[in-house]
């Protein structure tokens, strides 16, 4: 159950980053700045989970000794590969948390509702 739960996390995770993504395009689609950066993230997530689901996918050979240690084959350092994906998890959360950040700060708006549309997202991100 672990093993298939690890491969299905990165296009679940991936589908939740993305719709949150493409809720910010379209919130902040007049900053054509932010637009073009949330589409390389949007970009990077693709090729990052695509890699790291290939990556667990085939992160024994057999697949079977995942399992199953005591089947003959090899893995790769399954510790490493789980922790490093997490790291870029928790990054790329950060990034997606701070990202609208400027464009709200540029809007011509009071500095009190500046800062209330900033801690309203923070408290969103929680």
């Amino acid at each position: 159950m672990g093993y298939v739960l690890q491969v299905f996390h990165g296009p679940v995770i991936f589908l939740a980053k993305l719709a949150i993504l493409l809720l910010l395009i379209r919130i902040f689609s007049i900053k054509r700045r932010f637009v073009l950066a949330v589409k390389v993230l949007v970009s990077f997530l693709a090729l990052y989970y695509i890699a790291i689901t290939l990556v667990k996918v085939f992160i024994c050979k057999p697949v079977e000794k995942f399992w199953i240690p005591a089947t003959p084959g090899s893995c790769l350092h399954t510790k490493a590969i789980f922790i490093f994906d997490c790291v870029m998890s928790l990054i790329t959360d950060c990034v997606i948390l701070f990202s609208p950040l400027p464009a709200i700060w540029g809007l011509q708006m009071g500095f009190k509702r500046k800062l209330g549309t900033s801690v309203a997202l923070a408290i969103g991100a929680v």
